[in-house]
């Protein structure tokens, strides 16, 4: 294969496996940031390893190998961390994800939907906790109100959050 060629396969089937190795990545590690660090390692990996890659088999669980291998060695340097899942529930959730779920598009799409219909209040608390990684004191300190107030109104996003993800996934289903 023509350099070019493989330079322009390898980022057309990156680029397309991104949102699902990226949501992989943080469900296995406490900080955003850390799940960057190591979303730009995967990056890195699968641009090094791609003429390992069997073109015959799907790309997505391919990277998610890569996404794990570079997860474990996260897990192994930032030791002194808690750990968020056990070596059992890491291994299913690293299965789960290897699998190519073509609902995954879908869901990223709902999600996007369900975020943007939101108050601005609740993408608000959303970018605290999730893109910046604070605490709920944090946020409460930033939001001025109590921490027991931010922790409701973060369940009650959750909640209203997965009812329209799933109303959306059903129009979907129904269309």
């Amino acid at each position: 294969m023509a350099q070019e060629q493989r330079n322009e396969a390898v980022a057309r089937q990156w680029t397309q496996s991104v949102p699902v190795v990226a949501a992989y990545i943080r469900s296995m590690t406490a900080s955003f940031h850390d799940a960057q660090d190591i979303l730009q390692e995967v990056s890195v990996a699968v641009v090094r390893k791609y003429d390992q890659y069997d073109p015959a088999r799907p790309f997505i669980p391919w990277a998610i190998g890569i996404a794990r291998n570079e997860v474990l060695a996260y897990r192994r340097h930032a030791a002194v961390e808690r750990r968020v899942l056990d070596d059992d529930a890491f291994a299913l959730v690293s299965e789960a994800f290897g699998q190519n779920l073509p609902q995954s598009d879908d869901l990223l799409e709902a999600l996007t939907h369900c975020v943007n219909q939101s108050p601005d209040r609740s993408r608000n608390l959303l970018r605290l906790r999730y893109l910046e990684d604070m605490s709920y004191e944090q946020i409460a300190g930033r939001v001025r109100a109590s921490v027991n107030s931010v922790k409701v109104a973060m369940h009650r996003l959750r909640q209203a959050l997965r009812g329209c993800i799933e109303e959306q996934l059903s129009k979907k289903g129904a269309s």
